[in-house]
């Protein structure tokens, strides 16, 4: 209340006012934190795109439902990058998958971001055969860790245990008997 806005640092979202008392204060406003997130995703930085989600407290769902087909056909980069972030950051991406879409319901694109068509529909459609969209993305990403190379995730070669136990947990319903075959 009554501060003065001094200036945005250019490339993140980082905005500076200066407090009536004087005092100066850099903030993050959610609308330039989103539009930095769908820029680093239309650019496919999802390992950026992740830290700023996190960073930021953003719902993590935006990787995946900004561009669904864009996510389908980089999930090898994708889980790559995210696990580069940090080894238990697959973990928490899987672990934070909800149904909703969050383009639709928290996020919803601004009216000047220019994304016309929406290829929504087809996704739906794959998310309803696998059961739902937490469904789908815990297979693809399992079948993913499955099908790399040991290197994918680091030399360890337990390294991918806990990502395809939580994908089994995280199904709906929970595919318990398989995560415990795996362990």
């Amino acid at each position: 209340r009554g501060a003065r806005l001094l200036g945005s640092v250019p490339g993140p979202s980082l905005v500076v006012m200066q407090l009536p008392r004087g005092n100066l204060e850099g903030v993050h406003p959610r609308v330039l934190v989103l539009s930095a997130v769908r820029d680093l995703l239309d650019s496919r930085s999802y390992g950026l795109a992740f830290e700023c989600l996190r960073r930021h407290r953003v719902d993590l769902n935006l990787l995946v439902d900004h561009n669904p087909r864009s996510f389908v056909a980089n999930v090898a980069q994708v889980v790559r990058e995210v696990a580069q972030a940090g080894r238990d950051r697959l973990d928490v991406f899987i672990a934070a998958l909800v149904q909703d879409d969050v383009t639709h319901s928290k996020y919803p694109p601004p009216p000047y971001a220019g994304r016309v068509a929406r290829e929504d529909a087809c996704m739906e459609n794959e998310y309803d055969a696998a059961g739902g969209k937490t469904n789908f993305v815990c297979r693809l990403i399992r079948s993913t860790l499955c099908a790399a190379s040991p290197g994918l995730l680091g030399d360890a070669p337990s390294a991918s245990l806990f990502p395809v136990v939580a994908s089994f947990v995280k199904q709906t319903p929970p595919a318990l008997k398989e995560a415990l075959q795996v362990v």
